[in-house]
Parts: C-alpha cells; sequence; structure tokens
C-alpha cells in the first residue's frame, strides 16, 4: 500500500494563520491563488479548511505530467480553476526540469541534485513551458484580490512575487506563504532578497516554525520550510497566533 502524501508540517500552519486574518475581515468568497499546485495536495487541503465558504481556486501547473495528474484528481472543476501555465518575473516561455519519478520538483533550473540522484528518481525530463505574471493574469480575469496566495515554485518563488509588484503595492493580495530552502541556495538566493521586496511594497514575513519575523536579524539555514507572509497591517494579529500551539499546527492534517 502506497504512504498517503501529506503536507509539510508549516503549511499548515501558514494556511491555518491565514484562515484567521481572512475570516477577521468577514468575506463571502475567497480568491485563492495556487501557484506550482502540483498534483492538488495544497488545492484539496484549501477546500476543507473552508468548507462553508464559496471558494475562487485558481491552480497554476506548468509541467504537463503533474497538470494532467491535477487535472484527473481534481475533477470536480467548479471550485478549481486549471491553469496550464507558470508564474514568474514576465511573460514568455521557459523550460521546465523535473526527474521523471519526482514531478513536485519541477523547476525552472536544471538542480544539481537531479543528475546526482538519477539512479533513485529517474532520468531529467524538460518540457518547454507558458510563463505569465501573476499581475498580467490577475488584469486578464478582472479578479479584483487574491486573499491567499501560495507560491511553490522550486526556486523562483521571488520571481513570482516580482511579477505581482502591482498587486502588492495595491495591497490586491491579503497573505499567503512561499517555500523557501535548498532551492534559494541553488540559485544563489537569500531570504533577505524576499524580505527587502515584501517591505517595500507593504509586507511583512515570517517564520511560523520558530515563531519570529523574518528579519536583518534572521539567519538562512536553507532547510525546508514555508514562509507565511501579509499586509504589514495585519502583524500584530499574526503574532498574537504565535502564543495558540493549536492554531499553528494540525497533527491531522492531509
Amino acid at each position: 500500500m502506497s504512504k498517503k502524501k501529506k503536507l509539510h508540517l508549516s503549511d499548515s500552519a501558514c494556511l491555518n494563520i491565514g484562515k484567521i486574518l481572512i475570516d477577521s475581515s468577514l468575506p463571502n468568497d475567497i480568491c485563492v491563488f495556487d501557484v506550482g499546485a502540483n498534483e492538488g495536495l495544497f488545492a484539496r487541503r484549501v477546500v476543507d479548511q473552508w468548507p462553508i465558504k464559496k471558494i475562487d481556486l485558481h491552480c497554476f501547473e506548468p509541467n504537463p505530467a503533474a497538470y494532467a495528474i491535477l487535472a484527473e484528481k481534481l475533477v470536480d472543476a467548479s471550485t478549481f480553476t486549471l491553469v496550464e501555465i507558470g508564474l514568474s518575473s514576465q511573460e514568455g516561455t521557459g523550460t521546465l526540469y523535473h526527474p521523471e519519478k519526482k514531478t513536485v520538483l519541477g523547476s525552472l533550473a536544471h538542480r544539481e541534485v537531479f543528475d546526482s540522484k538519477v539512479k533513485q528518481w529517474g532520468d531529467v525530463k524538460a518540457h518547454s513551458v507558458k510563463l505569465s505574471t501573476l499581475d498580467a493574469y490577475r488584469r486578464v480575469t478582472k479578479i479584483i484580490q487574491v486573499d491567499y496566495l501560495k507560491i511553490d515554485t522550486e526556486g523562483f518563488e521571488l520571481d513570482v512575487l516580482q511579477g505581482a509588484a502591482e498587486s502588492l503595492s495595491q495591497h490586491r493580495i491579503v497573505c499567503g506563504q512561499l517555500e523557501y530552502g535548498g532551492t534559494f541556495f541553488d540559485r544563489g538566493i537569500s531570504v533577505h532578497d524576499v524580505v527587502d521586496f515584501l517591505s517595500i511594497h507593504g509586507y511583512v514575513l515570517f517564520d511560523l516554525v520558530k515563531r519570529t519575523e523574518v528579519n536583518a536579524s534572521y539567519i538562512d539555514d536553507f532547510a525546508l520550510n514555508n514562509l507565511f507572509f501579509c499586509q504589514a497591517g495585519k502583524k500584530e494579529l499574526v503574532e498574537k497566533c504565535f502564543l495558540q500551539t493549536s492554531v499553528l499546527y494540525d497533527e491531522n492534517e492531509v
């Protein structure tokens, strides 16, 4: 029997606090962008998180192998809008690489680890994929606000944020999360690059595992984590959540 896949524990913490922030404004409808949706595990968690809300959930996945599974698993498309493109810092095309047996690691960078683990993960596959920006997509779809933005793009999280500069500057994004880890090291990016970019647009970044704001004193460790960001005006509400372990972590997560 195959082992049931689970989200990283920090996914649960980010989404739990995101729910508190979003629900505090009592929206009737919720708009969620799942950038790097892969096979839909996170998207399903979002639906479970807000069972009584109307959710407009946009899943972006440029990898054709992962997209085929995503479309099969999220067949009840009334909630989900599946988009077979990647979001980045600019529109165009790119080459996406992934080990044959690890579509979840699909990246626009050909990482050294792909070749070093070819015996375990299979040969590296390459696909030409379409790229757009969050700002361009939001303009075309006329989406006014993104309540929650999840970014898991294997080292290109900052690129996605850069492609959302207009939306961030207008505070059209309430909060969200981005994956952080070894892919940052591979690309020569520091978490402080993300902090600097977000702060310019009036957002703050948190490490919920360490229960701290990511600021100038934060040391890059490149350990796999999901970092939470939100509008600076909601900073105090997030910090209050640090005192509630049950809010941060749900051991029964998918």
